[in-house]
């Protein structure tokens, strides 16, 4: 069945982009570190009685997928979030790709909300999903002292932004090859044990943006960085974070579907071998957050 996983990846993800390289590393587990960037920015928290995150959601179907609500999924509670993608490919042999994300979702909620740290959770829901299908995972929570613990699984991912200073972390994707991210699934190899995880200090006020690959195959972080912080100067609380959670996703997807634009995603394959330009139309989920102390 590794088959499927790792040789179709290219079809699964989009047609016409995705090859094997000849010689590919063995997958290890990886423990996120503070990078340089991070530490940069680091300061120790203040003193706080609890943390939690405020957040706003914005789910924007692929155009195509609109009446089954696409493909992507997301939970959001006071102190966890995440954010799943589910793999298109599925959908030529019959199968909605987008049951198997939401069910991935559902069960790694209930986990959490048992108790469950991030591995223990999302691994527990890997095991019980007896859907077929896979999904990228992007999870996120809030810890005491005023840290975020992430765990990351293919090419979804966690942007920091503080206001004052900047984007000041983001996760690195995790792909076999171009446009084949790790991902979990029915029939996959790829396990929890493989995805990135790692904690990074927050402060009060800085911002979260977890989104699937909709959101961060066309918009650069430049850009999504200035969006941020001028939201943040022109509106206040619960409002700042619906128009930064809808600012970006529609500028993504308006981004998506212009030919001769430099996304992201063309960098990347530009990066492989491929040569194109334009945005890449997909799914766009992101969960806009702003750690808040008390």
């Amino acid at each position: 069945m590794r088959a499927l996983g790792f040789a179709g990846c290219g079809l699964l993800r989009l047609s016409g982009y995705g090859g094997a390289p000849k010689h590919r590393a063995a997958i290890q587990p990886r423990r996120l570190l503070v990078t340089a960037s991070t530490a940069e920015y680091e300061s120790t928290p203040p003193a706080a009685k609890s943390w939690k995150l405020e957040t706003a959601v914005s789910n924007l179907p692929h155009p195509e997928k609109l009446e089954k609500g696409g493909e992507d999924a997301f939970f959001v509670l006071e102190t966890a979030m995440g954010v799943f993608d589910g793999v298109g490919g599925w959908a030529s042999q019959g199968i909605d790709p987008g049951l198997y994300s939401r069910k991935l979702s559902k069960l790694t909620e209930e986990q959490i909300k048992e108790g469950k740290d991030l591995a223990e959770a999302l691994d527990h829901a890997h095991k019980n999903n007896d859907l077929q299908g896979s999904t990228t995972a992007c999870i996120a929570s809030i810890l005491p002292g005023g840290k975020i613990a992430l765990l990351n699984v293919g090419d979804s991912g966690l942007i920091a932004i503080r206001p004052s200073q900047g984007i000041y972390f983001k996760t690195p994707d995790q792909q076999h090859y171009f446009n084949c991210p790790f991902q979990l699934g029915s029939t996959y190899e790829d396990k929890v044990k493989d995805g990135i995880a790692g904690e990074i200090p927050v402060q009060s006020g800085d911002y979260l943006i977890l989104a699937t690959d909709g959101l961060l195959d066309n918009l650069h972080d430049i850009e999504l960085e200035q969006i941020v912080k001028d939201l943040d100067k022109e509106k206040s609380g619960r409002d700042a974070l619906k128009a930064i959670a809808d600012t970006l996703s529609i500028r993504a997807q308006t981004l998506a579907v212009e030919e001769k634009y430099w996304s992201p995603f063309a960098m990347n394959a530009s990066k492989y071998g491929y040569s194109t330009l334009g945005g890449k139309l997909d799914d766009i989920t992101l969960i806009a957050a702003r750690a808040v102390s008390s």
